[in-house]
């Protein structure tokens, strides 16, 4: 895995640099072919962390990684860390939050050079760094939610209206999304972290939940055995929190009734599982409980109306009346705001300096600016053009800047679609062109960054997301030929 991720950074360096726009076929499709090599690379990667999490599982799994740290043999968490760190950096390869990867790439490091001492500070060794590494690891989990969130962000409406206009299957168009995120590196480094806290939080007697889905939820708690229509008398109404003892992780959170507002699952299930990601889409507040005794407390509130609250900071079920709180599901922020942020959804026709509610009333006439266009004053297609208008503006800024810092430099000034690295293989055009390049795929590298569609989502994480679609048609494509 170290050699693959050594190689992978190889060739993503490579394809930092741009192409000019007089660049050759020949040169496009060998960039094409080296960033195939690169997704190709990333879903090898896939392949090794699902084998190396199998034979972790064949081992005792959390359980025998609780024990060596109780007989102080921590070496044994060595390898299950330096996989983890692979999988980060294999994220950020991605072009998926970088900087965030490398420093909890190098805050794992850091944990297991450390290593266990009996005493640090007055406190337990065992305690100390089960705390650490806990920290670091639902760092971790939080960088693989927002990743499942960008998706289905990015994904689910476009995937609707394609679905419906070639007649896909309904269920295949309904979990689409679910299965990009499924396929990818995200899915395993989320289930090697699932592993890896169960076992830390055994070390330090950590309460047994897990929580997928924060927030608060109040119904009557229902006990079923697992999540499948029917599972729920059609007498019971009003919004439920259901106790589920067991699970697969490809049910639908909905499947036993529209008005579940809770899950409480008797069992581990990752974060990424089609449950896990169904149920953080349907905003049902999902938690998991493994500990006996709360259980047994737990078992006993069946039947009444209850009260969930799930947070980072822990989750707390307990009886309620209907009135003293809102049903349904509600979000711990204090504000009522929504996770995703006050903005809302992206709109791609608003310019990328203004922000979905601040519109100018100009009913009484008058003249625009092209970059104040929007949609709501002007029309899309204005709108769209005035957005074009403001990523040039901003574009001619940053090349004027690196223009004036090149001059009697010698290296030619770069164009508007990026730099171009005249010494790297990759721009050389070395070997066979491939067949029908999309000039489409690969924009350039000053642009990275300015007027992107969304803060939170890279240039080259929607790129890269892009290209792997493209890929994939084109596979399916072969296969029906043949």
């Amino acid at each position: 895995m170290h050699a693959l991720n050594a190689l992978r950074e190889m060739i993503t360096k490579g394809l930092e640099s741009g192409l000019r726009n007089d660049a050759p076929d020949a040169a496009i499709a060998m960039r094409q072919k080296w960033r195939l090599c690169e997704i190709g690379l990333e879903d090898y990667s896939f392949v090794l962390l699902s084998r190396y999490l199998n034979a972790l599982e064949a081992m005792g799994g959390a359980h025998w990684l609780a024990e060596t740290v109780e007989s102080e043999k921590i070496s044994s968490w060595n390898n299950p860390l330096d996989a983890l760190v692979v999988g980060i950096r294999q994220l950020g390869l991605s072009g998926w939050q970088p900087e965030e990867c490398d420093a909890i790439a190098n805050e794992l490091a850091v944990w297991k050079n450390k290593g266990l001492s009996e005493k640090e500070g007055g406190e337990d060794g065992k305690m100390i760094w089960g705390l650490r590494i806990k920290a670091t690891l639902d760092r971790a989990r939080r960088l693989t939610e927002e990743y499942s969130e960008a998706l289905l962000q990015i994904f689910p409406e476009k995937v609707q209206l394609l679905g419906k206009a070639f007649g896909i299957p309904e269920n295949s168009i309904r979990t689409y999304a679910e299965a990009e995120i499924r396929a990818g590196v995200v899915f395993q480094v989320s289930k090697l972290c699932t592993l890896l806290l169960k076992a830390v939080r055994s070390t330090i007697n950590s309460q047994g939940w897990d929580v997928l889905v924060p927030g608060a939820a109040g119904g009557t708690l229902v006990q079923v055995e697992t999540i499948a229509p029917g599972s729920i008398s059609s007498s019971v109404d009003g919004p439920l929190i259901l106790m589920v003892k067991r699970a697969d992780g490809d049910e639908e959170v909905t499947a036993a009734g529209k008005n579940i507002a809770g899950v409480v699952l008797l069992q581990e299930l990752p974060h990424l599982s089609h449950l896990g990601v169904r149920a953080r889409q349907e905003r049902v507040v999902f938690v998991t409980c493994e500990a006996d005794d709360m259980i047994d407390d737990i078992q006993k509130l069946v039947g009444k109306f209850v009260r969930l609250e799930a947070s980072s900071t822990g989750v707390q079920i307990f009886p309620s009346l209907p009135e003293s709180h809102n049903t349904g599901r509600e979000d711990l922020l204090g504000n009522g705001a929504s996770p995703a942020g006050a903005s809302g959804p992206y709109d791609p026709s608003l310019p990328p300096t203004r922000k979905p509610g601040l519109i100018k009333d100009t009913s009484s006439g008058g003249v625009l600016m092209l970059a104040e266009a929007e949609t709501q004053t002007s029309g899309a297609k204005a709108a769209a053009c005035g957005r074009l208008a403001s990523l040039a503006a901003a574009s001619d800024k940053v090349l004027q800047k690196k223009s004036k810092g090149n001059e009697g430099s010698g290296p030619p000034i770069p164009n508007r679609l990026g730099t171009f690295d005249s010494k790297s293989p990759i721009n050389l055009g070395l070997g066979p062109p491939i067949g029908d390049p999309d000039l489409s795929i690969e924009v350039a590298g000053v642009l990275r960054g300015i007027g992107s569609p969304d803060p939170s989502f890279s240039f080259d994480f929607l790129c890269r997301t892009k290209m792997k679609q493209n890929g994939k048609l084109r596979v399916g494509m072969i296969k029906e030929k043949i």
